[in-house]
């Protein structure tokens, strides 16, 4: 096991993620230390000697080092990592002392522990060479390389009917680099602009896509050990936008860069344009001068100048902010239309607001279904009185078997006592009840059944089947939560 040929065969067999990690982490936690440990979710039962053979393919991995056509690689597509950065990933290489390595029986314990801005780059490589290992050691068979390419195909045709952007993140989970490269090279010949891109940085370069990636859950999860879990997410955030000052690199060649400058000379932004410019990304520019820098480079630009700030000493953008505002609404307007966007389309990419509970809840979701306050619809109103105080929804459901004739409600119940005083004891259920009452489906969205509510001016929807028989209530409470 220990003659098996190198599994990780350049230090770019990784996923981006943890280079634009590495390079945050060298600048703003040098001294941080850390530890991963391993953690088998699949209950894998690993082969005797499954140590040694790991130990073996990590001591191999320290001769791993960048290669020059590999640094110009990262230079021109990622312009966002700076030159020092890439200088100490020239020097870097794979300590494996970082890794200590345990076996017992089938059980497999693997933890890392260093410099986070030295240990980062194991994880993923790590994962990779213990999955191909595993398919190695165990002797498991694959499909065929054809087969590979056509279930690839099949997926891929699958998400393009549903017009679906996919980038591939298979590295640490793969059966080989070989099985990663087949499923990036049918990506590519069957993607089309569906298909954008991969994390693995070594295939990206080869097939001349772009990585992609920005960082991985540990980057916050630092930040909460380090500094407490209440502002994690905001310091993890803030951290990156300081190390990267908002150019991350994210642009696809489907993408439109919208710039917005009253200046049209802000330096940060005059930093990237040349990026988009060989990248061919259209640019919409948004200044308050035609005749800046940006203005002149853009595809499209929008002229937001005002004759003067709001401002008393006509210094502080106020004005000029305001009407960068109202042309992103217009802008944004404008597009909802051509793209004929509908209610339903906000609510499907918002389905955590308000709309898009509304728009994407079902009465099914929200509805009442157990105890529903029922009463045969020839009961004694005297007698109906404690159902309906049980039933904690103030109505009654009249019915005739299983059949549904009619409802009360508790307003119904107080009008009839006034009109009728004594002899409200001796009518039944069937004499004072509304019938035919509104009826929804349970796949009715919860939108459509307000707008009965409020349309009818009436407090609750039956919910029923295709046979008519009930099988909920819903009402406005339960459409407001």
């Amino acid at each position: 096991m220990e003659n098996l040929p190198p599994i990780i065969h350049s230090l770019l067999d990784n996923d981006f993620y943890k280079f634009t990690m590495q390079n945050a982490v060298t600048k703003l936690f040098p001294t941080a230390r850390v530890r991963y440990r391993f953690v088998n979710r699949g209950g894998h039962h690993f082969p005797p000697g499954f140590d040694r053979a790991l130990r073996h393919q990590l001591d191999m991995m320290a001769s791993l080092a960048l290669q020059p056509e590999e640094k110009a690689y990262f230079a021109r597509k990622c312009s966002y990592l700076d030159p020092v950065y890439l200088d100490f990933l020239s020097g870097y290489r794979y300590d494996p002392s970082e890794v200590s390595i345990h076996q017992e029986g089938g059980d497999l314990s693997v933890e890392i522990e260093g410099f986070w801005y030295r240990t980062i780059l194991w994880e993923v490589p790590l994962m990779a060479v213990i999955s191909e290992l595993y398919y190695i050691l165990t002797g498991l068979q694959r499909v065929d390389d054809q087969q590979v390419c056509e279930i690839t195909r099949q997926k891929m045709e699958a998400y393009k009917a549903l017009d679906i952007k996919i980038a591939e993140f298979g590295t640490r989970r793969r059966h080989s680099y070989r099985v990663q490269e087949l499923v990036v090279e049918a990506l590519q010949k069957y993607g089309g602009r569906n298909y954008i891109g991969t994390s693995n940085v070594r295939l990206a370069m080869d097939y001349n896509v772009i990585p992609i990636g920005t960082h991985a859950h540990e980057w916050f999860m630092f930040h909460a050990a380090h500094f407490g879990y209440k502002m994690a997410n905001r310091m993890g955030l803030d951290n990156w936008v300081n190390v990267y000052h908002g150019d991350l690199g994210m642009f696809t060649p489907d993408d439109i860069a919208l710039v917005i400058s009253n200046s049209g000379q802000t330096d940060e932004l005059l930093r990237f344009i040349p990026c988009l410019i060989d990248r061919q990304i259209p640019i919409i520019g948004m200044t308050g001068h035609p005749d800046s820098l940006v203005a002149r480079y853009s595809t499209c630009h929008l002229n937001t100048y005002v004759e003067r700030e709001a401002c008393p000493l006509n210094l502080a953008p106020t004005s000029s902010t305001t009407a960068a505002l109202a042309m992103g609404d217009a802008l944004a307007c404008a597009l909802m239309e051509v793209r004929h966007f509908r209610a339903q389309d906000f609510a499907r990419f918002h389905p955590g607001g308000s709309l898009g509970r509304r728009l994407l809840t079902r009465a099914r979701d929200v509805m009442r279904s157990d105890d529903l306050p029922m009463v045969a619809w020839d009961m004694k109103l005297g007698d109906a009185i404690i159902p309906m105080s049980e039933g904690k929804l103030g109505l009654l459901v009249a019915m005739e078997g299983d059949t549904i004739r009619g409802i009360i409600t508790d307003g119904d119940l107080r009008r009839i006592m006034q009109r009728w005083h004594a002899r409200f004891f001796d009518l039944q259920v069937k004499d004072v009840m509304t019938p035919n009452p509104k009826r929804i489906h349970p796949d009715m969205k919860i939108a459509e059944a307000e707008q009965l509510l409020n349309r009818y001016k009436i407090h609750s929807l039956l919910v029923v089947d295709e046979d008519d028989h009930l099988v909920g209530i819903v009402d406005n409470f339960s459409c407001m939560l």
